[in-house]
């Protein structure tokens, strides 16, 4: 039997152009396998996004675009286009920003750090959404990190959004790659001259349009992932075609994580005792999307008040075919300010054997060193909600924890096959 959840409404309609029952149903046929919840991890890709790359990859032939042949040229018009689109995409204007593509989002970071390691923190906008972030170039961040596959799901590829007016700094760099000069000596003593650096150069003296390199060329080391960049292009198409905008997936999302954060902190035990303990700093905040995320991390109690390790619940949940995230998340700083601890208690963990990762210790003298994340994406659905809390509270509050799903659960889970449980530090 399901609980019922006081206070939560029923959702507004779907601001998409068709329900995101149907946009599930006729794209995301892979999703029939559980319910995904760890969309900050990866969300999930398109049907549709993977066909049409596919098309392209056996209609055309692609070479490497640092040679000058044809289908070299193919590559790098096919590079430059995607290029201006991404940047179009994340409302970044070419005239102020350049793109680099990179690996994924630690690769950007990284490369701003060893460019500029005393970076001073430049985000001066809370937006969800960074299209707003870039409206006024004055007022925007100098480096700006983005991994692709978290908003589309495919391809795996990041970007660092420059600044054009501060991408000298990161031209000054001491690395350099095959691709990033325009010339090289290694004999006679070693020099180079960056492509970056020359065109950071000439942006400061107005000569940008001219010039023949982009700041971009100086900074991606060797030969770009192109075929990736390909499929990032058919990403952007297909996701506009499937939502319209990222401020439609933000109103959809947010009204999503609202009903999820109130059904679990609505379970409680006979005893009064709350199943969950909600990390946030207020709770209004769920709801408004300049706030917060799609996205809610949480620990679970027993009746008694002491925690349930987060690991427990992840693989309660694998088993039911249900897919969060548990641990550190990889995000050290939040986790253990939200969990209250002093520095002389990690130390303590550390001591204790605790570490990042699948098999740390879940929970320390009676405290936890992580937390539960379920995070929702642009085609996370009512069901998908509704089934999680249903879940929590048949797994802990009525103890099934080894009991199949519910009826009311089989259409949406439908061919589950459950995966091994892991726990990601």
């Amino acid at each position: 039997m399901n609980p019922t959840y006081d206070g939560i409404q029923s959702l507004p309609p779907c601001p998409y152009s068709r329900p995101v029952e149907v946009i599930r149903e006729d794209e995301y046929p892979h999703m029939k396998q559980g319910i995904y919840l760890d969309h900050s991890g990866t969300t999930i890709y398109a049907r549709t996004l993977i066909d049409r790359f596919a098309h392209k990859m056996s209609t055309n032939l692609y070479g490497n675009p640092h040679s000058a042949n044809q289908p070299a040229k193919i590559s790098g018009d096919m590079v430059d286009a995607v290029r201006a689109k991404a940047l179009r995409f994340l409302g970044a204007d070419p005239r102020h920003f350049d793109l680099v593509f990179v690996s994924n989002a630690t690769a950007a970071i990284k490369l701003v750090a060893d460019s500029f390691r005393d970076l001073a923190e430049q985000t001066r906008s809370g937006r969800f959404w960074m299209g707003r972030v870039f409206n006024d170039p004055e007022a925007a961040p100098d480096f700006a990190c983005v991994s692709f596959y978290k908003i589309f799901g495919f391809p795996d590829l990041g970007g660092l959004v420059v600044r054009r007016d501060s991408g000298h700094i990161l031209a000054l760099r001491r690395y350099f790659g095959g691709g990033t000069v325009s010339m090289v000596s290694a004999i006679g003593g070693a020099w180079h001259v960056s492509k970056g650096l020359e065109a950071a150069n000439a942006g400061q003296a107005g000569e940008a349009d001219g010039h023949a390199h982009g700041l971009h060329e100086g900074l991606e080391d060797g030969t770009l992932p192109f075929h990736s960049i390909l499929a990032l292009g058919e990403a952007i198409d297909v996701h506009r075609e499937l939502y319209g905008s990222m401020e439609n997936i933000s109103l959809h999302t947010t009204r999503l994580v609202r009903r999820l954060y109130e059904g679990i902190s609505s379970l409680r035990y006979a005893n009064g005792q709350p199943l969950c303990k909600v990390y946030c700093e207020n709770v209004e905040e769920f709801g408004d999307a300049a706030r917060q995320g799609a996205t809610v991390a949480f620990n679970v109690f027993c009746e008694d008040g002491s925690y349930v390790p987060y690991s427990t619940v992840e693989h309660a949940a694998n088993e039911r075919g249900i897919y969060v995230r548990s641990g550190g998340i990889c995000c050290p700083g939040g986790i253990f300010s939200s969990l209250g601890y002093e520095p002389w208690q990690l130390k303590r963990a550390r001591s204790a054997g605790h570490h990042c990762g699948s098999d740390g210790l879940s929970i320390i003298n009676e405290l936890p060193t992580g937390v539960v994340r379920a995070s929702l994406g642009a085609m996370s659905t009512t069901q998908d909600v509704d089934a999680f809390v249903s879940f929590l509270h048949g797994a802990f509050i009525e103890g099934r924890l080894h009991q199949r799903v519910p009826p009311e659960m089989e259409t949406e889970m439908e061919h589950v096959t459950p995966q091994p449980a892991y726990s990601t530090g």
